[in-house]
């Protein structure tokens, strides 16, 4: 379920919009709520004191907004949330669980806050309840007041200290309505058709027979790149990688000084990998298709081994750019690119020849790894790199 981020100066009434947004959505049977604070999480406001206190709380508060985070339930983060870096990280949080997110901004001028900060000191009875006035003056000063503009402090509701409740319709659309078209790109939302917050009846009814509405259904959210866990690769898939590369390159270097070409004008490489066996690593090679016969006599000699040879792969086909040269140093660089491309994100070959190419060549895409998937997914990605550099 969504998670419902609210930030502010310090005393400025955020536990009580936070109240005021539980009892909404309680009344209206849209959601489970779990609330977070300082205060269920027994965080004291001694704690911003020092530096290494204050990120041990915040670390305290961010683990719990992560453990509740879910499918089931919604979490209203009542804190002051003045670092956008750590409402950036909620906002990744949010991301990987697959959930929405927006930000209620409690905005009280400094002076109203301090205000509200002296009253709350004549009348608690727990000095644990209210900030060191130097804790506090350096609270106001560090706080870094959220943007529209920052994909993750949108969608944005300013929530002044005149008004009597928070946007209960718009917060509702932004985080169950069944598009997120409802965002544009400042963060604002477009309530043209908002979530109701009493039932509506064409016959008179009594209160007591008022239906709450259905919760909506909540927004599938893709996560982002950076949130997305890295899939696990075999034991062996570096080296696969770097032996396919490096074979593909030493293909083209071969070709050009057997055919004594300096400068490219276009030309084809066709060449093909030899059949593979379970005990070896196949590699690409310049030789030809191997005859029917010749792959006939192997097979009936490798009927007594241990191993077994697999069908011969199709041949694989390299053009190169039609203009320029093409050196060690400039293969080896987009040799690189590619591996390093798929080491950080941990992705099959097709999705990091796609990253390059607008298309990817048949044979390319989801699967296990294989010397024939690595060998055309390089292909397409060196072909896509002459193209730009052309």
């Amino acid at each position: 379920m969504p998670l419902i981020l609210l930030t502010g100066y310090p005393s400025s009434g955020l536990t009580y919009r936070a109240q005021q947004l539980i009892t909404h959505f309680t009344t209206n049977n849209l959601a489970s709520i779990q609330h977070i604070s300082d205060d269920t999480l027994n965080i004291s406001r001694s704690a911003y004191d020092t530096a290494r206190t204050e990120k041990d709380a915040r670390a305290v508060l961010s683990s719990a907004v992560k453990r509740h985070l879910g499918r089931e339930t919604l979490v209203v983060c009542d804190a002051m949330n003045y670092i956008k870096g750590f409402r950036y990280q909620m906002w990744c949080e949010a991301k990987a669980a697959r959930t929405t997110c927006c930000v209620v901004h409690v905005a009280v001028s400094p002076e109203q806050a301090t205000s509200l900060h002296q009253q709350r000191i004549e009348q608690s009875e727990d000095p644990k309840q209210t900030y060191d006035p130097t804790t506090f003056a350096n609270l106001i000063s560090r706080y870094e007041e959220p943007s529209a503009s920052a994909r993750w402090d949108s969608p944005l509701f300013t929530l002044p200290y005149s008004d009597a409740h928070p946007p209960y319709e718009a917060i509702s659309a932004a985080l169950f309505a069944s598009s997120s078209k409802a965002r544009s790109k400042k963060g604002i939302i477009n309530i043209t058709n908002p979530i109701s917050s009493t039932a509506t009846s064409t016959t008179t009814t009594s209160p007591s027979s008022t239906v709450p509405p259905p919760p909506p259904p909540s927004i599938i959210i893709k996560p982002h790149l950076a949130t997305v866990p890295p899939k696990a690769m075999s034991s062996d898939a570096l080296y696969i990688l770097e032996r396919a590369t490096s074979t593909v390159v030493q293909t083209i270097l071969t070709y050009l000084s057997t055919a004594g070409i300096s400068e490219c004008s276009g030309e084809t490489i066709t060449f093909s990998l030899p059949t593979t066996t379970t005990t070896t690593t196949p590699a690409a090679t310049t030789t030809t298709n191997p005859s029917p016969a010749t792959a006939a006599a192997d097979d009936d000699d490798d009927d007594d081994d241990d191993t077994h040879t697999h069908p011969l792969p199709p041949p694989q086909t390299i053009h190169l750019p039609p203009t320029g040269t093409l050196s060690v140093a400039h293969l080896q660089r987009l040799k690189r690119q590619f591996v390093s491309l798929y080491r950080s994100r941990g992705m099959g070959v097709g999705a990091a020849a796609a990253a390059a190419a607008s298309s990817s060549p048949a044979g390319v895409g989801g699967g296990e790894l294989s010397e024939e998937r690595v060998v055309a997914g390089f292909v397409a990605f060196l072909e896509s790199g002459f193209h730009s550099d052309s």
